[in-house]
């Protein structure tokens, strides 16, 4: 990945990863430090380039020679974990901005820790509209704590609000499985998580998900939660590879199904991905669901 700065003038990171034996079927824990490419005082993101600390977490799982891609202009989504890009439109409001300001004030309060990662994403990273919301992150923290999950599967970790969420929701001794493609991000996750309380239920791994989702069910893991929250093109296939893994009860959560009001008239690629998995789990008779008009949309899917 090429140094330098964004068209928005944010310095890019270098992430150095090494991986051995064929670690996309058989995933294990590597080494993996951020080489800061800053300007000449070394300084990057506010941070001492001499100061970056391994990341200790991170599993990488993808083919030899795949190509982690680097944070795009605005005009474009975040790679997915597919490893495709695929153009982004901005996000509508579904609620009136009234009762959307309503319900926000009526949200749990969340800690000064998510506080100060959502204001580093908007201010550093590019479509900082992908990271979930405080009243999405509340429900998520809910929904582990009801469904009383031990084993969370997260695709799409972004800069990792909603695995932070989902990890306060964890009884002690619970874990957090989190992936993703793109390592700028996935570096903020990182450095935010060492910082959480419930950071150490969490385990970070980059790669293409379909991969990383295959090497969990070799190694036998099974979840309790899952949630989607990555390429819309992959969804269905993420829902058809995680079921399996999940326990009757399980829970799968899916984000962003309402896709803007796109659903009522789809045109993109992402836009029929999006209808073509709510046709699938509507009519999916391994669970039981309900799509609920939060925020974006989410999905709830119990397997039974």
């Amino acid at each position: 990945m090429a140094g330098g700065t964004t068209a928005r003038g944010v310095p890019r990171q270098r992430m150095q990863t090494w991986c051995s034996g064929g670690c996309h079927t058989s995933p294990a824990k590597v080494g993996a430090r951020l080489s800061e490419v800053g300007p000449p005082n070394g300084r990057v993101n506010g941070l001492v380039a001499a100061e970056a600390k391994p990341i200790t977490k991170i599993f990488l799982c993808r083919r030899p020679g795949a190509q982690m891609e680097s944070d795009r202009r605005l005009s474009r989504r975040r790679t997915p974990l597919s490893g495709a890009v695929v153009r982004s439109r901005p996000m509508l409001t579904l609620l009136p901005e009234t009762v959307a300001a309503y319900v926000q004030d009526h949200a749990m309060v969340e800690p000064e820790l998510l506080t100060e990662l959502r204001a580093e994403t908007v201010a550093t990273l590019v479509d900082p509209q992908m990271q979930v919301g405080r009243v999405e992150g509340a429900l998520l923290k809910l929904l582990v704590g009801l469904s009383r999950a031990r084993r969370v599967l997260e695709i799409g970790t972004y800069s990792g609000y909603s695995a932070l969420s989902m990890a306060s929701g964890l009884p002690d001794g619970g874990t957090l499985t989190t992936c993703d493609l793109d390592p700028v991000p996935a570096a903020v996750a990182q450095r935010f998580f060492d910082r959480s309380p419930h950071g150490d239920k969490i385990t970070l791994r980059l790669g293409p998900a379909l991969e990383t989702i295959a090497a969990l069910a070799a190694e036998g893991a099974s979840f309790d939660l899952a949630f989607l929250d990555a390429d819309k093109e992959n969804y269905s296939n993420y829902y058809e590879q995680i079921l399996p893994l999940l326990p009757s009860g399980g829970l799968i959560v899916a984000d962003n199904t309402l896709w803007s009001g796109r659903v009522l008239a789809p045109q993109s690629t992402s836009d029929h991905a999006i209808v073509a998995f709510n046709r699938l789990v509507a009519a999916d008779e391994r669970v039981e669901s309900v799509l609920l008009p939060v925020r974006d949309g989410v999905t709830l899917a119990r397997k039974r």
